[in-house]
């Protein structure tokens, strides 16, 4: 007898031609997933192979009818999967004959199509939100500021073709009258979208970046402050929405949270006023699970960099003082705790994350020298500083608050939300509305 954990497994596939795997065979894959409380794990359908969903426990929702305990689902070739836990849910997923790359993105007969399917959705989740207790309507009514949408400008940016302009029509319908400034590559093909005003830049390119084995992408850290950068010194208006170009508005949530918290701490605040950011990916601890064990490494001066809301001078300064990630730190050889790479298997070359790099640019000032040299460099009091520093200075949104739905990452959009977070002591809003920091 052998034995597994299915923590072990990559999204917890445990059988199928892959490694980590309990049986090796191309004739079929097989997963129990976890589907949390308000997930939406959908918007795909199989090419070749057929799926079957055996709900385990919970309750699920597809096409409009509820499913629980003992109901299985049969999608063939070609049928839209979208399966919405409406609780917490497990269901054990089959699909046969476990065609590799079989897995396709919905197709889409127009953007308002795409937006129906994503916004229907986004209204359940805030339902059980509500449902939850969790509302912060009352709060917003006492306290928010009104924002003409004249008064910003829209920067995307990074890599545009004809699926950016989802993203583009997002904006033209949630935030009508704002300026749209497309930052983008000499390469892109940009004829058919819809901008105000274009800015192309040299593309200075990825970088490699090793954390594991399996993890064989490329950094695109150096294109977004390329990119950022260039479109900025665009920008007179006197707010600023930075988007990354794979993301889409499916509403203007995000404008009512710039104002909404007070109780600044003067010595930890940097910019004029907070600035507001995507939960996903703000870290503080980062835990994953690696070959059967927990780990939980502290992740300090890490706020997210997918968008940025706020004045226009405090983005600015954000971003105004960042250079590309020069060579010698992306392939790093002097880390404070060089055991940590194998300690935490986690091999990264890197002396610090994107998001790391750019805040600390912006902390030279202020932070004390040294505090922070690397990656591996944490203890009490840096990670103490770091976190005065991540609540003064941002506000922290959920997609259910922000209407910004990430479209690499829509199943973890949906999961990182008022109602749990996957991952353990991060910033939520809660935190600060609450004023418990």
């Amino acid at each position: 007898m052998k034995h597994f954990r299915i923590d072990d497994m990559h999204l917890g596939f445990f059988v199928g031609d892959f490694e980590p795997t309990v049986f090796r065979t191309n004739a079929v894959e097989m997963a129990i997933k976890q589907i949390a409380k308000g997930t939406l794990d959908g918007g795909y359908y199989r090419e070749i192979d057929t799926e079957i969903i055996n709900v385990l426990s919970g309750e699920v929702e597809c096409n409009g009818e509820h499913f629980q305990k003992g109901d299985i689902l049969l999608f063939t070739q070609g049928e839209m999967i979208s399966i919405f836990a409406l609780e917490d849910s497990n269901v054990l997923i089959s699909k046969l004959p476990g065609t590799k790359g079989d897995v396709k993105k919905a197709k889409w007969d127009d953007y308002n199509s795409f937006d129906a399917y994503y916004s229907s959705y986004l209204a359940k989740l805030k339902t059980l939100m509500k449902n939850g207790g969790i509302d912060d309507a009352p709060l917003i009514n006492d306290t928010a500021r009104h924002i003409d949408n004249s008064d910003i400008s829209v920067v995307v940016q990074g890599y545009a073709d004809d699926s950016t302009s989802y993203l583009l029509n997002s904006i033209r319908k949630y935030l009508p009258g704002s300026t749209i400034i497309l930052s983008t590559w000499d390469y892109c093909e940009v004829s058919k979208l819809d901008y105000d005003t274009l800015v192309i830049s040299d593309d200075p390119g990825a970088v490699p970046c090793e954390i594991w084995s399996n993890f064989d992408r490329g950094n695109n850290g150096n294109r977004q402050i390329v990119s950022t950068k260039s479109a900025l010194n665009k920008v007179e208006t006197k707010y600023v929405l930075k988007l990354r170009s794979d993301l889409v508005l499916l509403g203007d949530g995000f404008k009512d949270y710039l104002y909404l918290l007070a109780g600044r701490d003067n010595d930890h605040s940097v910019f004029s006023e907070r600035i507001v950011i995507g939960e996903l990916f703000s870290r503080h601890d980062f835990v994953y699970h690696r070959n059967g064990k927990e780990y939980d490494v502290p992740k300090p001066f890490h706020p997210s960099d997918w968008f940025a809301f706020g004045l226009t001078e405090d983005v600015k300064k954000l971003y105004g003082n960042v250079n590309i990630i020069p060579d010698n730190e992306i392939q790093y050889d002097k880390l404070v705790h060089q055991d940590y790479v194998e300690k935490y298997d986690y091999k990264y070359s890197w002396r610090y994350t994107t998001e790391q790099h750019i805040l600390l640019e912006a902390l030279k000032d202020k932070m004390p020298r040294d505090m922070f040299r690397d990656w591996t460099d944490w203890n009490e009091e840096n990670i103490e500083y770091s976190r005065k520093i991540m609540l003064n200075n941002f506000v922290f949104l959920d997609m259910a608050r922000s209407d910004i739905l990430n479209m690499k990452y829509i199943t973890a959009s949906f999961a990182n939300n008022g109602l749990r977070h996957p991952e353990k002591k991060l910033y939520i809003f809660e935190e600060l509305k609450n004023g418990t920091f």
